[in-house]
């Protein structure tokens, strides 16, 4: 059965696949690459590019389900970093960088990470005996200096700053102009040597059709019906053009001054 699903994984154009245990039954963790390289005029973080990943991963891993396990099945997508990253650490799909973010040989850290929950019996998957080159790159690339020994500052994070409601304090202002990103933030990935000379295939999602950048001059003339109606399928959307628009005029106030 194993070998059947791993081969129904690849047809379905998932990275790459692995096993482990999660509350007495088998995850099946996949993963899903996604373009690395950065757009110059680009004001979005790159997973956010494509379709929204989670109905992108969601549809993949029922198809993948319905084909090849029993109806006791259950689809899990960005339900949270620490439960994701933690399965597919266990299922050898990579190793912890000192950015947090879980490293495949291959791949580097650019994909996204999904799982299916399922009672069937396979043989497990064992973590990589790798570990990060330990470089400190991303700590000193990173805007608000949230990456230290320490670990994860959030607070200082420019992706969470940059998802944040309400009015941002003048500290968070300076490093999302920093970032110069009005949703996400890549830079800890982007310089990492790991994600150097990666080679992959892409989904079609996450390579058509792309939307790098937004505009505060579209975004202000629109409804918050027509922005939902308009980007419903994109990562960057949810939490609603108000956020969107504060950040870009953030930046874009920096700018003219």
């Amino acid at each position: 059965m194993k070998e059947k699903i791993i081969a129904c994984a690849r047809s379905l154009g998932i990275s790459d696949i692995g096993f482990t245990s999660y509350e007495g039954k088998t995850a099946i963790v996949c993963l899903f690459a996604y373009p690395s390289t950065p757009k110059p005029d680009a004001n979005l973080s790159l997973y956010t590019y494509g379709k929204d990943y989670h109905a992108v991963i969601a549809e993949i891993l029922t198809s993948l389900g319905k084909q090849t396990l029993p109806d006791d099945f259950s689809v899990h997508a960005d339900i949270g970093p620490s439960v994701d990253r933690h399965l597919a650490r266990l299922a050898g799909l990579g190793f912890y960088g000192k950015n947090g973010m879980l490293i495949h040989p291959k791949l580097g850290s650019f994909f996204f990470i999904g799982w299916i929950h399922t009672s069937i019996s396979v043989s497990y998957d064992t973590p990589i005996e790798q570990t990060c080159l330990g470089c400190n790159q991303c700590y000193k690339a990173c805007p608000g200096g949230a990456l230290s020994e320490k670990g994860l500052d959030i607070t200082r994070c420019a992706s969470a700053i940059s998802q944040k409601k309400g009015e941002l304090t003048w500290e968070e202002e300076a490093i999302l102009i920093k970032s110069n990103l009005i949703f996400g933030c890549d830079r800890c990935q982007t310089v990492c040597p790991h994600n150097r000379d990666i080679q992959t295939t892409y989904l079609p999602d996450f390579t058509e059709n792309q939307i790098f950048r937004l505009s505060l001059a579209e975004l202000s003339s629109m409804t918050n019906r027509t922005f939902s109606e308009k980007y419903k399928d994109r990562a960057f959307s949810w939490r609603g053009k108000g956020v969107l628009i504060r950040n870009l005029e953030i930046i874009s106030n920096e700018k003219k001054e």
